[in-house]
């Protein structure tokens, strides 16, 4: 574990990268990964962080992080309907959820946003990391974070207990978010391993020249897509939020915001 988790902490400020290393060293993990991080180890056992303290839309608490604000918004106004982006229809299901074990298990991070495509036979789960356009980190170092949380998900190619977690996981969510998912569904489920989005501001891709390195995340799709078996998208995404002092809800701003399209 420490190994990867400083594998994908190099990945940070670096200017370049290799898509096969970056696969790579996702497949050695998962092949060998023994400290696996669940989300639900059984079905209907509420964990700390658990799904079901977090449905429904959200007041605010203490968001001091603009990046958390924006997914606060995003899931609460897409938690009730479709994220409509062409080919990734969505329902937003969850948001800054931890991969943990315990309070202080914090080196995984948090997924910033699942979603659910529901088109059946199609139903995937979606991963994404959100960037603000001031975000330093690289986008290389984006899509490896996304890579560390599928690892325990990925039952094509982990142990069984990410079979579990992703079965478990469907079928919290068919509980608490009523995604239309049948428990003998998810029993019979063929596994669709989940959409990873990087989803950024403008300026976050032109800070990091992503149009000048575009044949460069072009390979890494392919390899992602090739040896890992699913697929990886860029979005551009508007960052306004409206706050609701009567809720003390964020809501994402898409009237105002309009664009938010595949880049990549």
């Amino acid at each position: 574990m420490e190994k990867i988790i400083k594998y994908r902490d190099s990945l940070k400020n670096s200017k370049t990268f290799d898509p096969d290393e970056m696969v790579q060293k996702y497949l050695s993990f998962v092949e060998r990964n023994n400290t696996f991080r669940s989300i639900c180890k059984k079905q209907n056992e509420i964990k700390m962080f658990a799904l079901r303290e977090r449905a429904g839309t959200h007041a605010t608490g203490n968001i001091n992080h603009k990046e958390e604000v924006l997914c606060h918004g995003l899931y609460n106004t897409f938690s009730e309907k479709n994220f409509e982006l062409p080919g990734f229809g969505q329902r937003i299901v969850d948001y800054q959820t931890p991969l943990r074990n315990n309070e202080n298990d914090l080196k995984w991070g948090k997924i910033d946003l699942v979603g659910m495509i529901q088109k059946s036979p199609d139903k995937k789960l979606c991963f994404w990391e959100v960037k603000l356009g001031t975000n330093t980190d690289s986008i290389h170092y984006s899509v490896f974070e996304l890579l560390v949380y599928l690892s325990q998900f990925d039952s094509k190619k982990a142990k069984p207990n990410a079979k579990l977690n992703y079965e478990n996981y469907l079928r919290e969510l068919a509980t608490v978010k009523g995604i239309g998912v049948s428990s003998n569904y998810i029993y019979n489920i063929k596994y669709h391993p989940p959409v990873l989005f990087v989803a950024a501001e403008p300026k976050y891709f032109e800070r990091h020249k992503f149009d000048d390195r575009k044949k460069k995340y072009e390979s890494l799709q392919k390899v992602i897509k090739d040896k890992i078996g699913t697929i990886l998208k860029f979005i551009e995404i508007g960052s306004k939020t409206n706050y609701f002092k009567d809720c003390q809800k964020f809501f994402y701003d898409q009237q105002n915001n309009p664009h938010m399209k595949v880049r990549l």
